[in-house]
């Protein structure tokens, strides 16, 4: 008997090509995503994911399915919401001084 056909066929190849060019492309949208972040911060706007991916080029959900966007976003948020509460805090005393 002869052995079966699967057996004697070449190994696949592997991915390798296209995995790289996934990563890379998750790369330039990472720092696609950090760019749109410095711009908001820059401008004042509030900082939210759908802003974030408009500005960028980017889908929402790669917001949050990548791990580098998503902790830079999340990152970012946290940054301006403690902004935002010290101007609260410091809007209130002034205004009750006066």
């Amino acid at each position: 008997m002869t052995a079966p056909a699967a057996s004697q066929s070449p190994a696949r190849p592997q991915p390798d090509r296209a995995i790289q060019a996934r990563r890379r492309d998750a790369a330039a949208k990472a720092k696609a995503v950090e760019k749109a972040l410095k711009t908001l911060g820059r401008t004042g706007a509030p900082i939210t994911r759908a802003a974030v991916a408009r500005l960028a080029g980017v889908p929402r959900s790669f917001t949050y399915e990548n791990e580098a966007a998503r902790a830079i976003v999340t990152e970012a948020q946290a940054r301006s919401q403690a902004r935002a509460d010290g101007r609260t805090v410091t809007t209130t005393a002034q205004q009750e001084a006066s």
